[in-house]
């Protein structure tokens, strides 16, 4: 059985420390983890696997440990895998731009309009070295089904990202 959890709170070394600490007594194994610091606070997302009654230990001590340290919990059980479809081509897009209101959305939403799933997403904001300009740079982890054309794909993203002014590269992934 795999548990996803959410978890965000101070302290970010110590709770860290301290989840992984009740994964472990729990006898549970860690899957996948992300976890950053945000403006002091520890954001953090992970998916633990173990028989149900590990999991279920788990979830009492994780309840445990949010009430301690005043952190906000969320818990999601998985109770089936998905089969990842075989014919999925995993490709990196990274996009740069003056920050502006809803880049990332747009971003996102071409590839879901089209039917492309986004595995993953990382963004950021930061100042540009010697003009301090707000800039945003986003990571994403994309899968095109084998059927999509990339050639056309990857133009039709060349041409949305002209439009919004975006700068962007779209390279599959190379292992």
């Amino acid at each position: 059985m795999q548990l996803i959890v959410t978890a965000v709170g101070a302290n970010p070394t110590d709770m860290i420390e301290e989840l992984s600490r009740a994964v472990k007594e729990s006898r549970c194994s860690v899957e996948e983890a992300r976890m950053t610091d945000m403006a002091g606070d520890l954001a953090a997302c992970f998916m633990v696997e173990g028989n149900w009654n590990h999991v279920a230990r788990l979830e009492t001590s994780l309840e445990a440990l949010a009430s301690r340290f005043n952190w906000k919990l969320r818990t999601h059980r998985v109770e089936e895998t998905p089969q990842e479809q075989p014919d999925l081509i995993p490709y990196s897009v990274d996009v740069y731009a003056a920050d502006q209101p809803g880049v990332l959305n747009e971003v996102v939403s071409f590839f879901s309009l089209r039917g492309i799933r986004i595995h993953d997403v990382a963004a950021s904001r930061y100042d540009a070295p010697y003009s301090d300009s707000p800039l945003f740079t986003a990571h994403l982890i994309v899968k095109v089904p084998a059927a999509v054309r990339v050639i056309s794909l990857r133009d039709e993203f060349l041409d949305f990202c002209d439009h919004a002014n975006l700068d962007a590269i779209m390279e599959p992934i190379k292992r």
